[in-house]
């Protein structure tokens, strides 16, 4: 197999493992559904909210680093004299940057909602997906300006569509969701409307909640 061939066969390997690493964060967030304050309402880092949160750590870096990579090895490929073009190699330099830039703000953004269960994780995260298409976009054809001296506003225009629509249907999940709402927003409810031993706290739970619980139905059938 030679490189160009391995170039083209790079975006399907990469859709195949974004479809894997879906596919088993979606399971797992299924079997582990965290305790809910709330019995029979969603709650916690689970299901959409699980998948988006753990492929931010582990998507959207393959994703981008291979979509990046598959780029510019093509583009070389098709024309050997490219690397010898003023401009190229910054533009290529500040494309690599900008990749480290997405990956790293999409980890920290992932990272509050997974440690942080206030409305400000879940409103960062919300504008982040709206806004943050049209950045890179605004980013790259002004780098591609600077650098070639290319009016690039017009390239690769159905990949920037279908970020934008990808980016606006997670803000609007991170708007609607029931589960984002009992997570991030909803009051907690009072101490005496919670199981024994439960804390009223926003956090993922722990062992010793399920056998606080335990104890304290055990308790309580023990005093009726």
């Amino acid at each position: 197999m030679t490189a160009y061939e391995f170039g083209r066969m790079l975006p399907s390997i990469v859709l195949l493992l974004l479809l894997i690493a879906g596919l088993i964060w979606y399971r797992r967030s299924r079997e582990r559904q965290p305790i809910s304050p709330w019995r029979g309402e969603v709650y916690g880092v689970g299901g959409w909210l699980a998948l988006f949160v753990y492929g931010s750590f582990v998507v959207v870096p393959l994703f981008h680093i291979g979509k990046t990579a598959n780029v510019f090895t093509q583009a070389q490929m098709a024309n050997p004299m490219l690397s010898s073009v003023p401009g190229f190699m910054p533009y290529q330099v500040f494309s690599w940057v900008l990749v480290a830039m997405i990956v790293l703000s999409q980890f920290w953004v992932s990272n509050r909602l997974r440690t942080r269960f206030e409305p400000s994780s879940a409103h960062i995260a919300k504008y982040y997906m709206a806004l943050s298409p049209f950045v890179v976009y605004g980013l790259d054809v002004g780098a591609a300006w600077f650098t070639l001296g290319v009016n690039g506003a017009g390239e690769e225009m159905g990949e920037t569509v279908r970020s934008v629509v990808v980016g606006l249907i997670w803000a609007w999940y991170f708007r609607d969701s029931a589960r984002v709402y009992n997570t991030y927003m909803r009051p907690l409810p009072k101490e005496d409307a919670v199981a024994p031993g439960t804390t009223l706290e926003r956090r993922e739970p722990r062992l010793d909640d399920v056998s606080a619980v335990d104890s304290g139905n055990v308790e309580g059938g023990a005093a009726s």
